[in-house]
């Protein structure tokens, strides 16, 4: 099962990973269990409030889509954004004019912040 997280654009907050989820088609909502009962909202479906990302699935690596990342290898050094790429069915890193697979920059990928709370890491 993937795992998704949510950042609520009005907010500028993550939501609660322990209240959210997503359906078996893909719309995500959120629940709250109090101890009497169970409050389910399907607020976030079909809105633009909510950015719905989704774990890279890398293993031992906590990439997500959004993650910034700063590259230092021999061959790459710079700023690299996650994003998934419907026309290649995989995660890539995109960064001046260049996108790269995890297997070209893994050993010299370092997660700095996300494009939501971190905007000021790719102003440079």
């Amino acid at each position: 099962m993937k795992k998704c997280r949510a950042w609520d654009k009005e907010e500028q907050i993550w939501l609660d990973p322990e209240h959210f989820y997503i359906t078996g088609e893909g719309r995500p909502f959120t629940c709250q269990q109090s101890r009497h009962n169970i409050s389910c909202r399907y607020e976030l479906m079909g809105t633009d409030r909510y950015i719905v990302e989704e774990d890279t699935g890398l293993k031992d690596k906590n990439v997500w889509a959004g993650d910034i990342l700063k590259v230092e290898i021999d061959v790459y050094n710079g700023i690299y954004v996650c994003k998934y790429r419907i026309d290649l069915a995989c995660f890539v890193f995109e960064g001046e004019g260049e996108w790269l697979l995890w297997d070209d920059i893994e050993e010299g990928a370092k997660v700095i912040g996300n494009i939501h709370e971190n905007k000021d890491l790719l102003e440079n």
